[in-house]
């Protein structure tokens, strides 16, 4: 069985709920003489339209917040399933109402929404210092371990409906 092997990973994980394998963990760049700064918690998933066609993650901590924009950057991610509610108490919101820097990352939010059950937040992200941007829709999904199956197709329903390409 695949584990993961990386040194850092239990520092930074919300949970052990949701554990990348190593096999499909996402990897970020690494940062110049920061050690481990290549991990986060988020694994690629299959859709209809590619091995690779979006990413589930746990809900970020307030450590690993510019880390999550950046992986959605880094990987020009355009849906990310978040493995939590938009309103839990004990995750600190990771998003803004209004432009923000995240690192060199900035963030600009465009919509929300309710997508068969789920909610969603759409950003408009680019880097500090250039004009190309990138879209991103965030899909909350608090109830990903009860095994729910009609949730589960729900979410493969919202996920194959989204558009094919992230114009930049």
């Amino acid at each position: 069985m695949e584990h993961i092997s990386h040194v850092n990973a239990r520092l930074i994980l919300q949970s052990f709920d949701a554990i990348p394998l190593d096999g499909n963990r996402v990897c970020l760049e690494q940062v110049s003489g920061v050690e481990g700064s290549d991990y986060i918690n988020a694994s690629w998933l299959p859709g209809h339209r590619g091995l690779a066609q979006f990413v589930l993650t746990q809900h970020p901590k307030e450590s690993t917040r510019e880390d999550f924009w950046r992986l959605i950057w880094e990987q020009k991610i355009q849906t990310a399933v978040v493995l939590s509610s938009i309103a839990e108490p004990d995750y600190p919101v990771f998003w803004t109402t209004v432009q923000t820097r995240h690192g060199n990352i900035i963030l600009s939010p465009t919509e929300e929404g309710l997508l068969s059950g789920f909610q969603t937040k759409d950003f408009s992200l680019r880097l500090h210092n250039e004009t190309r941007s990138m879209k991103v829709r965030l899909i909350f999904c608090p109830d990903w371990g009860n095994e729910d199956s009609a949730m589960m197709l729900g979410l493969v329903g919202v996920i194959n409906s989204l558009p094919p390409a992230n114009p930049t």
